[in-house]
C-alpha cells in the first residue's frame, strides 16, 4: 500500500518540524517540512492518492499547529490544485519547474499564513522582518525540495518492490 509509505513518510516530516526543529531553534528559517510530499503526490502521483495525503496531512498540522482550524488543509489543497493545473500546461517534472512550484509553494504559504494573522490580530509584522525570514525560506525550499522530491521519488518504487516480495498475496491497488 502506497497509503503505508505517505504515512510513514509524513509522521516523520510531522515529528521533525513540531519536535525537533523548534528545539534546535531552526523553526523560523524552514520551510513547513510536509510541502514536498504535497507537491510530490500532486506532481507524480495520481489525484485519489493526492487528494487522501492532503486531507490527512493538513488535518493533522491544522489540529497540532495551535492556529487556525483549515489553514494547512487549505494550503495544500490550493498547492496541489494549482500544480494539476500547470501539469495540464507545461511539464513539471523537471528539476527547474520543481524549484519553481517549490519557491511558489513556500511564498503562497506564508502569504496566506500572514493573511489569517492579519485577520486576527491588526497589526502586522515589519515587512523587512517578513520579508528576510520568507526570503530564506524560499532560498531554502528552492534548494532542498526538489532533492526531497527526487528522494521519494526512487523511495516509493523499492517500498512497492519490498512490499510485494514480503506480502505476495497482498494486491496494489488499481
Amino acid at each position: 500500500m502506497t497509503y503505508v509509505f505517505y504515512g510513514l513518510v509524513g509522521i516523520v516530516l510531522v515529528l521533525l518540524e513540531t519536535t525537533l526543529l523548534p528545539v534546535w531553534s531552526m523553526g523560523d528559517l524552514t520551510y513547513d517540512l510536509l510541502l514536498p510530499l504535497v507537491i510530490f503526490v500532486s506532481v507524480f502521483r495520481p489525484a485519489r492518492e493526492g487528494i487522501f495525503v492532503i486531507i490527512v496531512f493538513g488535518i493533522l498540522l491544522d489540529r497540532l499547529s495551535g492556529g487556525r482550524f483549515g489553514l494547512y488543509l487549505t494550503t495544500y489543497f490550493w498547492l496541489f490544485m494549482g500544480v494539476k493545473i500547470a501539469q495540464g500546461v507545461i511539464q513539471v517534472k523537471n528539476f527547474p519547474a520543481l524549484m519553481l512550484i517549490s519557491t511558489f509553494g513556500v511564498i503562497f504559504e506564508n502569504f496566506l499564513f500572514l493573511g489569517c494573522a492579519a485577520t486576527v490580530k491588526p497589526g502586522l509584522p515589519s515587512l523587512d522582518c517578513v520579508a528576510g525570514v520568507v526570503a530564506r525560506q524560499v532560498l531554502l525550499a528552492a534548494l532542498t525540495v526538489p532533492v526531497l522530491i527526487l528522494v521519494l521519488k526512487q523511495l516509493l518504487p523499492r517500498w512497492c518492490q519490498w512490499r510485494i516480495g514480503r506480502f505476495p498475496d497482498d494486491q496494489p491497488f488499481p
